[in-house]
């Protein structure tokens, strides 16, 4: 973490290349707290489809019953990426004075990072919102809908989301000593954010 000092504000800002290395330590974190439970109540019939699955995939047109999982997993992945940054902004956009006309949107070309940001300044709870609100909409809800339901296809992509949004986390970790009242603006060009006294 990196914390700049100035005379009225400070920054907090991570390099993508320490999310990354965290995020990395999380994969199995996420994958265990989700699977556990998964197996618990439904590792029997689980390991049955699996079985069935495998063997389809592997005998004659076994790309026929892999197509189908591709392209739904595909269009999912990309809806969900799309979906995580607007999720960010509808989070954000209650707390700002100019709502919409004070977000943006865009992707990060050397990162290869999607990005959304807002100009203007949020209480950190609203931006502690607007952090959270895609992990937990995209990532622990269908996560425990899979859990709940037995669905497998859902259980992955509440495990995938919740683990594409380990950046908004850490970021939540380092801002959780912040009082509520403080003022805080999202960082225009870094993952992190600057801190207004």
């Amino acid at each position: 973490m990196s914390v700049h000092n100035g005379s009225n504000q400070y920054e907090i800002s991570l390099p993508l290349e320490k999310v990354y290395r965290i995020a990395i330590i999380l994969l199995p974190v996420v994958f265990l707290l989700y699977m556990i439970p998964y197996l618990v109540f439904w590792g029997e019939p689980f390991l049955g489809k699996l079985v069935s699955f495998t063997k389809g995939v592997f005998s004659r047109g076994g790309f026929l019953v892999l197509r189908p999982y591709l392209v739904r997993g595909t269009i999912s992945i990309v809806a969900g990426i799309v979906l995580h940054e607007l999720l960010h902004g509808l989070g954000w956009v209650f707390f700002a004075r100019k709502r919409f006309r004070s977000l943006s949107f865009g992707f990060m070309m050397p990162e290869l990072a999607p990005y959304a940001h807002c100009r203007e300044p949020l209480p950190v709870y609203g931006y502690r919102i607007g952090i959270l609100l895609p992990g937990i909409l995209l990532g622990f809800l269908p996560a425990v809908y899979g859990i709940a339901s037995g669905s497998f296809g859902w259980l992955c992509y509440g495990m995938l989301f919740t683990w594409a949004a380990s950046g908004d986390f850490i970021m939540f970790w380092y801002i959780r000593d912040l009082s509520p009242k403080t003022m805080i603006r999202d960082h225009p060009e870094k993952l992190g954010c600057i801190v207004l006294e």
